[in-house]
């Protein structure tokens, strides 16, 4: 839920890209994946949930809805600006996701699990 995600953001803004909670599920997952960089990012297509929701309720005096994002703002607030300077580009108004595996140069297949698809086959550029 959208609450849960906003409860996940971490000082600056950051929200980690993937959550394993317990022992048994972090026995599961490769040491390599467990780490997570604080300049990367899945892209926001949280956005996307909070557009809705935002669509959905504007005609409503749902108070539950409007206690939700009251509380949410500020931590919303963080993680887009969060994203607007840590995943810019070079040129203004674009922005490139990080998080492409090291040494992806040597591989054919390397791994990009910023973008969303992190087993979506993609060639090394």
């Amino acid at each position: 839920s959208l609450a849960h995600w906003m409860g996940a953001v971490r000082g600056g803004g950051w929200i980690p890209r993937e959550e394993i909670l317990g022992d048994a599920a972090r026995r599961r997952v490769p040491d390599r994946f467990v780490k997570q960089a604080a300049d990367v990012a899945n892209p926001p297509t949280m956005l996307l949930v909070v557009q809705k929701l935002l669509d959905k309720t504007k005609d409503t005096e749902d108070e539950m809805f409007a206690e939700v994002f009251k509380r949410a703002y500020a931590r919303l607030d963080a993680w887009c600006g969060w994203l607007l300077s840590s995943q810019s580009a070079e040129k203004d108004g674009l922005f490139r996701w990080r998080g492409r595996e090291d040494g992806s140069e040597e591989l054919l297949h390397a791994n990009t699990l910023a973008s969303g698809l992190d087993d979506y086959p993609r060639a090394t550029p």
